[in-house]
């Protein structure tokens, strides 16, 4: 992925960004709603779960109306 392994490995001991990450939980369960992997905010639809190909390009079809 291109991540530089010692400053990745050297983030997770150190928890540099337990706080940030701590935020982003806190704003995807209880300001968005999310309580599902995967989940997709297409548009005012919200899906949970998995979803066909089919099923993705309806909804994506549907919000462009």
């Amino acid at each position: 992925m291109g991540l530089d392994e010692k400053d990745f490995k050297e983030a997770l001991e150190h928890r540099r960004y337990r706080e940030v990450h701590q935020r982003m939980l806190h704003h995807a369960y209880n300001e968005v709603g999310i309580n599902a992997v995967p989940t997709f905010i297409i548009g005012e639809s919200v899906l949970q779960g998995l979803y066909s190909e089919e099923m993705l390009r309806d909804v994506i079809d549907r919000e462009l109306g």
